[in-house]
């Protein structure tokens, strides 16, 4: 009867973690199957894609029997540190620059892009010092003290990247990480909104300034290419023949797909529209399989986002408990972003779609965080069931005095 109790709860609790792996599984196959069709039904892109998640299956099988309290500690901030290093080569002849940013880097014959390992190693490393702080009773000079160095932690690493490598989209996805686990692990709330409130007023100030006074086309190429894109997210129809290019594409692609598309494979704008399997391929899939397609893949990254979560609350130490937020936040306001940028609510960015744009360091990364997920619920759930099962063996014990 014990062992019967044991495995009922186990069962129960380990749902959580297969539910996860078979929505990123479906996510990856069909990411794989609408990157063959965006690229114009490339042979070479399908077979690239079906190795990259097979890498990431890979690096998810050797990650997901860790001990992520035990590897943060033991490691995060080595991983840190050599993210550091890692960014510098972007100063070397390793670096290979594309669209006018150096983001990714090439080491014997292996490309990789340094912004997505240093998600995961910032992740880490602010799990680790938030750990290192709980073992403290820190007065109020010592909880501004933490919130400084949490904020430290992740916003030095994000200006080197922007500096070195010209990536926004990436350095804001870490910013924020860094922002939202921070505020949950700090008592502190004023800190947090005066940061979003500058950050919010120094945005909408920027942009207003743009607004006020649009540059011509002729102007505009002259300019920074940020302030062509800001630019073009306002009044895309002004700049179609550039920086408004893309995202008219996108929202043309939306439109003409309607409600359930035109059909696999029978997408128009794919032929036109540049990074149509990277960047925009939300569009092409709003386009082919129509806007129901669209919401069921937005509807199965919020349920992959509410798993995590789940787990983060559920965990047996705060360490593995900011790791698992920290991860939902990165999918979470990434899918957000790409999805924002394919409908023209924020600016073009130039940051892919979680688990189903093309791209192996980000796929394998990703992976490597549901790893760490599944880890952190295998704990969560042995840990339940011994809870459970103890609190039936005390009962069993009363009942057999009486």
């Amino acid at each position: 009867m014990k062992k019967k109790e044991f495995r009922d709860r186990y069962s129960l609790q380990i749902k959580i973690h297969y539910n996860l792996f078979i929505a990123v599984l479906i996510c990856m196959l069909f990411g794989a199957l609408m990157q063959y069709s965006a690229s114009n039904a490339s042979i070479a892109i399908l077979k690239k894609s079906l190795s990259f998640i097979l890498i990431s299956l890979i690096a998810f099988a050797l990650i997901q029997n860790l001990n992520i309290r035990n590897f943060t500690l033991l490691f995060g901030k080595y991983l840190y540190f050599a993210s550091f290093l890692l960014m510098f080569l972007l100063l070397t002849p390793a670096a290979i620059e594309s669209h006018g940013a150096k983001r990714w880097i090439q080491v014997f014959g292996i490309q990789f892009q340094v912004a997505e390992i240093l998600k995961i190693s910032v992740i880490l490393y602010e799990a680790y010092l938030i750990n290192y702080f709980s073992n403290f009773k820190l007065n109020n000079k010592g909880k501004y003290i933490e919130i400084l160095l949490l904020w430290a932690a992740g916003v030095i690493p994000t200006m080197l990247l922007f500096i070195l490598s010209k990536d926004l989209s990436s350095s804001a996805v870490i910013l924020v990480i860094t922002f939202a686990v921070s505020f949950v692990a700090s008592e502190k709330i004023w800190p947090f909104l005066a940061a979003a409130g500058s950050v919010i007023g120094f945005v909408y100030y920027y942009v207003m300034k743009i607004a006020i006074d649009l540059p011509t086309q002729a102007e505009l190429d002259l300019l920074p290419f940020r302030i062509g894109r800001i630019a073009a997210w306002i009044e895309p129809e002004r700049y179609k023949s550039n920086q408004g290019y893309q995202v008219l594409q996108s929202l043309y692609a939306i439109g003409s797909g309607g409600f359930f598309g035109k059909g696999l494979g029978r997408s128009v704008i794919k032929t036109r529209m540049p990074e149509a399997h990277t960047d925009m391929i939300f569009s092409i899939i709003c386009e082919e399989l129509g806007i129901v397609a669209g919401a069921m893949i937005i509807a199965i990254l919020a349920y992959i986002v509410y798993l995590i979560i789940r787990v983060s609350i559920n965990a047996e130490s705060i360490l593995e408990s900011v790791v698992a937020l920290g991860i939902a936040v990165h999918i979470g306001f990434q899918s957000i972003v790409n999805v924002g940028v394919c409908l023209n609510l924020i600016p073009n960015t130039g940051i892919g779609l979680i688990f189903i744009s093309y791209g192996g360091t980000a796929l394998s990364t990703q992976m490597a965080e549901i790893g760490m997920i599944t880890a952190i619920s295998k704990r969560n759930c042995i840990a339940s069931a011994k809870r459970q099962l103890k609190k039936v063996n005390k009962i069993y014990f009363i009942v057999d005095e009486k």
